[in-house]
Order: C-alpha cells, then sequence, then structure tokens
C-alpha cells in the first residue's frame, strides 16, 4: 500500500503514520520513555523501575506491532519518534480458546508485567465487548504513549484519530495493514469497532472527545499490587524537615521557573531573584501548615502547596522586602502582597486566615490531580484547626501553638490550571440526601423542574412533590450543599426500578390533578419507548430521575458531579459495597442491586449524557 501521513495541526513538523520496521525500536524505545514510566497502571505495579518487566513489555509491543496497525508520531526536523499508538487487533474467542492476553502472560517472568497483563484481562472481563457491541472483530488502543517534552500539543489525540480512520478503512475493505517483518497481511480480519482502555483523565478526556462510549469503569482503589492500592502510589503528608529542601527544589523548578508571574517579572532568567525568592518558601514552611505529595516509591517530593497563617498586620511581607535586593524578587513579593486588590479580613471580617501561598507539581506529575488534592488536603488542615485540633507540624522538633487559627483558606490564583482547581474547591459539598435535607431538595426541584415554563397550580406541585419523597426512600440520591449557607443547591433522585414495577402506576392511582398525570404520563411515554432492562441486560437499574439545580448555582458543574457521584453509588453497589441510606441514616438492605444508570435527559442536560458515557436508548 501506498505511504500515507499526517500532520499534527498545531505543528506541522510532527509526522503522523504508521509503525514501519525502521522506526519499530525507536518507537519502543520511546514508550520506554514514556508510556512505561509514566502511566498510571505502570508506575502503580512499579514497572518504571524494573528493567526485566520492561523487557518483557517491550516484547508485547513487537508482536502487537505485526498486526499491521499501530500508528507513531515522528519530528520530522530530528527523525523522531516521539509518540506511539501501540494497536490491536482482537478477535472474538471460538469455543475453548485462550484469550490473547492471558497467553502472552504466562509468558512473563516478573511480578510487575504479569500485573500489567492481569490489568488489563481484569478490565476486560468487566465488559464483554464482542458481546456488547455485537461484533467478532476490535481495533484496541494498547498503549498509548507521548514523550513528556512533547505533550500539550494534541498528539495523542491525533494518533486516536488515525487509530480510528485506519480501523474505518479496514471495515470498508482498504487494507491498510502495514507490515512490521516483511510479511503480508491480509484484510481479514477486520475489526468492527476501535476500543480502549483510558487509565488516566487526559485519555479520558481524549476518549470523550472522539464520542468513546463508556463501557465500563472501575476505580483504582479496587485494583491491588503488594498489599497498596493503585491510587496510594501518591501520599500526602505535612511538610517535615526531612523534605524540606526537596519541596523548595520542586518550586524552583516549577513556580519559579515557569509561573506566570514568575516569567512576567523575568525570574527565570535572573539567578539572583530565584535565590532570594528560596527564602519565601522556607520561611512560610514555619508555620507548620505545608502540604506536599511524595511519590512512594522513589520517595520523592512530587508536588507542594507551601501554605502561610496571615493575621491582620502582620509583617510577614514587610521582613521579607527588608531582606531582598533583586528588584524582580521584590515584585514578586509586591504582587503576592496587594491589598489595595482586596483586603481579606476586611471582605470576610476575620481575624486569621490560611493562605495557599505557592503551589507547584513537577511537570512528569502533572495531569493527575495532585495539585487538587494538596489544595483539598490543606483546605482540610485549616479546619482541623479551627475545630481546635492542632495539627500543625514543626519542621525544626519545636512544638507549635494552636493559635493562631484561620477562620478561612484564600489563595492567588496564577494560572487558569490553577483558578479551575480553586473554582472545583469552591463551597459545595456533595452527599446522600438525608432527612435534613429532604425538603430543601424537593423544594430545588419544584422551583426548576417543575417550576420555570409550567406555572403548575398548588394542587399539582402538591402531587408531583410526591415523586422525589417516594424516589428518595430508596437511599441513593445525592445532594449539593453550599457549606457556607447550609444550602442544597441541586439534587439528584434517583430511584432503583426492577422489571414490573407499577411506581408510576401507583402514582396515576393516587393523583387527582390532569397536569400532574400528564408528567407521569410523559415519563412512562420516554420510558416506553426502549425497554432498557433488555437492552442492558439487567434485572435492575438506576434512574436519575429528577435532576435540578438552582439558577443562582449553575455553570459551575453541579449537575455534572450530581450525575458522577450517582454512577458512583450504583457502581459501589454493584461491587457489593452498601452505601444505600435510609433518610434517618440507617444502612438499607444492599438488593437490589443496579447493574446499569439511565436517565431522561432534556436539551440541557444531554451534554452531561455525553460528557458522562451515556448511550442514547432512544430519542
Amino acid at each position: 500500500m501506498d505511504k500515507k501521513t499526517w500532520v499534527v495541526e498545531r505543528d506541522a513538523s510532527i509526522q503522523i503514520q504508521q509503525l514501519t520496521s525502521e522506526y519499530l525500536e525507536d518507537a519502543i524505545a520511546m514508550m520506554e520513555n514514556s508510556f512505561l514510566r509514566y502511566e498510571n497502571v505502570c508506575r502503580a505495579l512499579g514497572v518504571d523501575k524494573d528493567p526485566k518487566a520492561i523487557a518483557e513489555l517491550d516484547e508485547l509491543m513487537r508482536a502487537t506491532a505485526k498486526d499491521g496497525v499501530t500508528v507513531i508520531a515522528v519530528d520530522k526536523t530530528k527523525n523522531k519518534v516521539i509518540a506511539a499508538a501501540f494497536n490491536k487487533i482482537q478477535v472474538r474467542d471460538a469455543g475453548g480458546e485462550t484469550p490473547y492476553f492471558e497467553i502472552f502472560a504466562k509468558t512473563c517472568q516478573q511480578r510487575s508485567s504479569q500485573a500489567v497483563v492481569k490489568f488489563m484481562l481484569d478490565i476486560d472481563n468487566l465488559c464483554d465487548l464482542f458481546d456488547h457491541c455485537q461484533v467478532d472483530c476490535l481495533l484496541e488502543i494498547m498503549f498509548l504513549g507521548t514523550l513528556p517534552e512533547y505533550r500539550g500539543k494534541g498528539i495523542a489525540k491525533r494518533l486516536c484519530e488515525v487509530s480510528i480512520e485506519i480501523a474505518k478503512n479496514l471495515l470498508d475493505g482498504v487494507n491498510v495493514k502495514r507490515s512490521v517483518d516483511g510479511r503480508e497481511l491480509g484484510l481479514e480480519p477486520v475489526p468492527k469497532i476501535v476500543s480502549a482502555i483510558f487509565t488516566s483523565f487526559i485519555t479520558q478526556r481524549i476518549g470523550r472527545q472522539l464520542d468513546f462510549q463508556i463501557a465500563a469503569e472501575r476505580s483504582y482503589e479496587l485494583f491491588e499490587f503488594e498489599g497498596k492500592t493503585f491510587a496510594s502510589s501518591i501520599r500526602y503528608q505535612l511538610l517535615t524537615k526531612k523534605y524540606l529542601d526537596d519541596a523548595c527544589g520542586v518550586l524552583k523548578a516549577t513556580l519559579f521557573t515557569s509561573g506566570n508571574l514568575c516569567k512576567a517579572v523575568g525570574v527565570p532568567n535572573d539567578p539572583e531573584a530565584a535565590a532570594e525568592l528560596d527564602q519565601l518558601p522556607r520561611r512560610t514552611a514555619k508555620d507548620g501548615v505545608t502540604v506536599i505529595a511524595v511519590e512512594g516509591s522513589k520517595d520523592k517530593v512530587v508536588g507542594v502547596a507551601f501554605n502561610k497563617i496571615l493575621q491582620p498586620g502582620g509583617k510577614f511581607y514587610d521582613d521579607l522586602a527588608k531582606s531582598f535586593r533583586n528588584f524582580r524578587a521584590l515584585q514578586i513579593i509586591d504582587l503576592l502582597h496587594n491589598e489595595n486588590i482586596c483586603n481579606l479580613f476586611e471582605h470576610c471580617q476575620v481575624d486569621c486566615l490560611m493562605e495557599i501561598m505557592l503551589l507547584g507539581t513537577l511537570p512528569e506529575y502533572r495531569k493527575r490531580g495532585i495539585a487538587k488534592k494538596m489544595c483539598e488536603i490543606s483546605v482540610e488542615v485549616a479546619q482541623k484547626l479551627l475545630d481546635g485540633v492542632n495539627v500543625k507540624q514543626s519542621i525544626d522538633g519545636e512544638e507549635l501553638p494552636l493559635e493562631p487559627v484561620p477562620k478561612m483558606v484564600t489563595a492567588t490564583f496564577g494560572s487558569f490550571i490553577s483558578q479551575r482547581i480553586g473554582r472545583q474547591l469552591g463551597s459545595i459539598h456533595y452527599q446522600l440526601l438525608t432527612a435534613k435535607y429532604l425538603d430543601a431538595a424537593c423544594e430545588v426541584i419544584k422551583s426548576t423542574l417543575f417550576a420555570p415554563g409550567n406555572p403548575f397550580n398548588p394542587e399539582t406541585l402538591a402531587e408531583l412533590d410526591q415523586l422525589p419523597r417516594t424516589a428518595a426512600e430508596d437511599g441513593v440520591s445525592i445532594i449539593a450543599i453550599d457549606k457556607n449557607k447550609d444550602k442544597v443547591v441541586g439534587v439528584a433522585f434517583n430511584k432503583l426500578f426492577t422489571p414490573g414495577h407499577t411506581f408510576y402506576e401507583d402514582f396515576k392511582k393516587s393523583f387527582n390533578n390532569p397536569r400532574s398525570l400528564r408528567v407521569v404520563d410523559f415519563i412512562v411515554a420516554c420510558e416506553s419507548m426502549c425497554n432498557l432492562f433488555e437492552r442492558c441486560q439487567a434485572d435492575c437499574l438506576m434512574e436519575i430521575f429528577l435532576l435540578g439545580t438552582l439558577p443562582e448555582y449553575r455553570k459551575q458543574g453541579i449537575a455534572k458531579k450530581l450525575c458522577k457521584m450517582s454512577i458512583t453509588v450504583a457502581q459501589k453497589l454493584l461491587d457489593g459495597v452498601n452505601v444505600k441510606r435510609s433518610l434517618e441514616g440507617e444502612e438499607l438492605p444492599l438488593e437490589p442491586t443496579p447493574e446499569a444508570v439511565t436517565a431522561i435527559f432534556n436539551s440541557f442536560s444531554r451534554g452531561i449524557g455525553r460528557k458522562l458515557g451515556f448511550e442514547i436508548a432512544a430519542e
């Protein structure tokens, strides 16, 4: 076949092409320095520090490449492979045949490489894609990696797009397979779908952008290796003297090098400024409330939130400024300490606050939620101090007093990434619905779903009010609360259904108002368009039954978060973890257990459904 290439729109010097023998070993070496070193599962399983395991997984990539559908990205200015999608054509097993990955796992001698293949098998077993999609062959984007210095250019997404294009060509009868070993490759077998196991929120975002449908999800907390969950490779703790230099080194390599404020005043090109600014985190650390993220397997600080406790009239910044000589370092202090913009003590009527002053994560550990987690823990530290629990951790061995106690947490977020973290960590708290909040949650539904554009009379509203109250009895409804006001601002009333249920029929018998009857008839009509029990091969479903957010709290991702947490609740129940709670807080029976989550999305909430991977059953 003729050679075909693609380019990356953001950088025409980066060329996408199918893997050939010329680049095979370079592509594998590149994956050793990207995917096998940095991918979440590989890190959790210790592949990055086991050369023999890496060598065994190299053999898996060589074998995969023989299928002729692997795609690479090449920097043409250097003739260098910088990214790859190793794609495997999988065929439905004939009766009694052993799956490919199971066969390969038996050839592995190292625990880490065995565990990687076992993880892939475990995920595959969550959902039989051949049955689920009614196909006999698929193309799996098995390993997807980009060198760290080339990330952020859309290369991984482009590799996935080209992989999909290759699968479509094959399905159309065009043999685009490209041999890496001289063998002639036939058109058959032909993949009917493209699948992938997306293991990070970055690749998951690519999946959403390319309209992949979620067939199964599983938390890293549920996978273990050598007694630790996959989620536990990064630990978070208060800063101690042992890690002080390393934590300051993280800031030097991140905030002082690439932070927007520092770049704006020229700190990266001024060693003297950087040396003076090193005193800023060291003095801040003395307050005992700084949080660090440590890579457990390497005992390495990979992220830090230097937190400072401040009071009105404090001289912290003034004293620093007196000791500084470099004008660029002084500019940073002036930018951080600008009360002319907003005096937070007066604005919030407090006499003490904790500021997340300096926040940084090493580049190779970014996009894993580490910065957000450090901010969350910083907020928890402030809350414990406010509750009278002295958690301050001295870096020099001295006992630190509880006072002064911060009444709030602040931060100067200098990038759109940290600003997004700030928005996500606002005052909204999510939990299962309890009796305390039932009336308020019903009012949210009444003022959002039932009222706008539908000025129902009081009788209609009174009857419809019974719908959420009855659904709440199943113990799986989720609410969003503005903690500052102790106010319910959003709710997902979730209802468990089994085949043959009479939920709606019972309501129709109790309703007298024609308008409330029409609402129920509309819901029944929507659900009758598709028998979801048959479609999903399930004997119990959880429906996101009534979803609403108060108008003044919209466009903050609250509805999406409510839906996401509803899915998490269903997944836990399916895994045998009973999270059902009555409105009074008592444990409810685990059964019935939902095997799928459904919803009737309107024009506003439909986008949430797409983002969360809901399949459209009927329109």
